[in-house]
């Protein structure tokens, strides 16, 4: 029913523009475990009511079952995430185990919460191919990438992270970014958050945060120094 009713907001029937009003605003509150067993996608249908996808969830576990990844939030799309766990969310041969945010209009918030047991071809846990993405007093744990950014990955001159006062351990990577990989063009800030222990099967073994390359307007900024990166 959860998966349902967010759904029905990226339908461009006529029926969900009262739909997609409704969802403007809304809190939802998650008790207990809800597993996932499709992606759902969150975004503003063009022909909709015209007015943005905005969605606050609070509570609870979301899981993906190791089989789906929890969300994809697309166009003109808000997520508020609060006091939350995802957890097992899977999108292997895609990016993003948990969640992927796919527009530059797309954006995340996720407030004291923990991602764990993610796995992705990139970003095991958060995907960002266009958007933001900002974290805050939340924990990544033992999230895998196949590829590249073990819980986070970016990518494109569209793609935005902060991370504030965040911890991310454990976190496995087969390349860059055992942690985070921040790809040519994308933003990514850090503000008192901490990096330890989080390891590459391949052979950038040091590199905690991926950089691409920054002739192509990588930025990276890291606050309120020391952003803690510790070795294993």
């Amino acid at each position: 029913a959860f998966a349902a009713f967010v759904g029905n907001c990226t339908d461009d029937a006529e029926g969900s523009r009262s739909q997609a009003f409704k969802l403007y605003g809304t809190t939802v509150h998650v008790d207990g475990t809800v597993d996932v067993s499709e992606t759902i996608d969150v975004a503003f249908a063009e022909g909709a009511y015209e007015k943005p996808v905005e969605i606050s969830i609070t509570g609870g576990t979301l899981s993906g079952g190791s089989s789906a990844r929890i969300f994809t939030v697309g166009n003109a799309a808000s997520m508020n995430f609060s006091a939350m766990l995802f957890s097992n969310g899977s999108a292997v041969g895609g990016n993003g185990g948990a969640i992927s945010l796919e527009s530059p209009t797309a954006k995340v918030c996720a407030d004291n919460c923990t991602f764990s047991g993610n796995t992705a071809n990139n970003g095991g846990a958060i995907h960002v191919g266009a958007g933001l993405m900002t974290a805050v007093n939340c924990a990544f744990t033992g999230n895998i990438a196949q590829k590249c950014g073990g819980s986070i990955n970016a990518e494109g001159s569209s793609a935005t992270v902060f991370l504030n006062k965040c911890k991310l351990s454990g976190n496995k990577a087969g390349d860059w970014g055992t942690a985070v990989n921040i790809e040519s063009g994308s933003t990514f800030a850090a503000n008192g958050s901490v990096f330890y222990g989080n390891v590459s099967s391949g052979s950038n073994l040091s590199k905690t945060i991926g950089i691409g390359d920054i002739n192509r307007r990588t930025t990276v900024y890291l606050l309120w120094i020391p952003a803690l990166i510790l070795p294993l």
